[in-house]
């Protein structure tokens, strides 16, 4: 069963789905992955043009992190059966900017219709190495 979400826009509490998700994008160790961490503790979220597969976050009264990169860390999986006899993957996005969590981004690459959020264990996680 879907949950009822606001309209695009408003500012919510994410769903437990939500910051499992972001959680577990966070598991790997990389440059500002704990103050990210941190920021999770007061985190909001706001659906974009009301697609579920676009997220954008809003930390509110956090230290910044310091991050090399606008995306430090991806997932991937397969939407469907079909996608996967493909080799046709989702992409699972965090995007940081300037110290913040800013953006939870879904594509698939054939930019085709998402039809569903992944479960935790089908994730393959890649973070961009530590830098320094």
């Amino acid at each position: 069963m879907k949950e009822h979400l606001p309209p695009a826009g408003e500012s919510r509490e994410p769903t437990q789905q939500e910051l499992q998700l972001i959680l577990k994008l966070l598991e790997e160790d990389f440059t500002g992955r704990d103050e990210l961490l941190k920021q999770t503790e007061n985190l909001k979220v706001r659906s974009i043009d009301g697609d579920d597969f676009s997220i954008l976050l809003v930390p509110e009264l956090v230290s910044k992190a310091f991050v090399y990169d606008r995306v430090p860390v991806e997932a991937s999986y397969f939407d469907t059966p079909e996608d996967k006899a493909r080799n046709m993957q989702t992409r699972v996005l965090l995007h940081v900017v300037d110290g913040l969590l800013a953006e939870l981004e879904f594509y698939k690459d054939d930019s085709t219709s998402i039809t569903r959020r992944p479960n935790l264990e089908e994730l393959d996680i890649t973070s961009l190495p530590i830098h320094g």
